[in-house]
């Protein structure tokens, strides 16, 4: 299992394409769990999706902000991959929103 971010309902070739790795299995045992204990509610499910609309992207990278300090307070050698990974998600993810403000993510 890996996850992965993707456009929900797209509505161009752009749109269908947008598949942003976030994490490995392996990666995803440390952080879902870390995510739940937090009370993460849009960053705690990603093994069975869940939905981030346009409106909700600031809530969800505050979110993405306090789980990777607190992942990588427990595991600082994910430092480099959870800053790269949530820094690209963040900038692909409004990036898309910046062209339709009604797109809706899957993130899973």
């Amino acid at each position: 299992m890996s996850v992965t971010a993707q456009i929900d309902n797209p509505i161009c070739k752009d749109e269908e394409n947008f598949n942003i790795p976030i994490m490995v299995e392996s990666i995803c045992r440390i952080v879902s769990p870390i995510a739940k204990r937090l009370g993460l509610d849009l960053c705690d499910n990603w093994g069975t999706f869940n939905d981030v609309g346009a409106g909700m992207t600031p809530e969800f990278f505050r979110q993405l902000d306090l789980l990777a300090a607190a992942v990588t307070e427990q595991e600082h050698t994910l430092q480099p991959h959870i800053d790269q990974r949530f820094a690209n998600l963040k900038l692909r993810m409004t990036e898309a929103v910046e062209r339709r403000a009604d797109v809706a993510f899957i993130i899973g």
